[in-house]
């Protein structure tokens, strides 16, 4: 993955975070990295793992694709939950990521079923 891309996975992790309503604390929290490390990520400073990426996309609510493939729109519509995300403590952020995990999941199953009833 070259430079630019990484800047372009930076500013769409930053924009998901703030369209989802987390903090960099509980993202970072939920992703199992610091603060600043998620910071880094989001000015395009530092190289994001794939796994990092993976648990970050699902936390807010879109596909990996989202973020990985260049030149793809931002028309892309985040899974979305209703919360106050200010009061969510450690073990309500680790439900939200997982109910968008399993719902995520039943949709990409849902669209893999389709592509084979269309063969």
């Amino acid at each position: 993955m070259t430079n630019d891309l990484f800047l372009e996975i930076g500013k769409r992790l930053r924009e998901a975070r703030k369209e989802s309503g987390f903090s960099q604390e509980q993202a970072a929290q939920v992703a199992g990295i610091n603060r600043v490390t998620l910071s880094y990520y989001e000015k395009g400073k530092r190289k994001i793992d794939l796994s990092t990426l993976k648990d970050l996309a699902t936390f807010y609510g879109y596909s990996l694709e989202y973020f990985t493939e260049k030149g793809k729109s931002n028309s892309e519509e985040p899974l979305m939950l209703a919360f106050r995300a200010e009061d969510l403590q450690e073990s309500d952020l680790e439900i939200v990521a997982w109910a968008k995990s399993f719902v995520l999941s039943a949709l990409e199953l849902e669209k893999i079923l389709q592509k084979g009833e269309g063969s």
